[in-house]
């Protein structure tokens, strides 16, 4: 899957659990509609994995 800002995304993931506005920050450029669906459509193919506790983060999953 190699779709504008995914590599980015996933880069910025590497080191761990990020909220959106760490992603948002570390991605410089993407607006928040994209990132949103970015983030939704990596979920979806499992490359990355949601966690939610008091605010949401999302992380690279291993083994990707």
């Amino acid at each position: 899957m190699t779709r504008r800002w995914t590599s980015a995304i996933m880069f910025a993931g590497a080191e761990g659990a990020r909220r959106f506005g760490e992603y948002r920050r570390m991605v410089g450029g993407i607006s928040g509609r994209m990132l949103t669906l970015r983030l939704r459509e990596l979920e979806e193919h499992r490359s990355l994995i949601q966690a939610v506790h008091a605010v949401a983060s999302w992380a690279a999953r291993e083994g990707r």
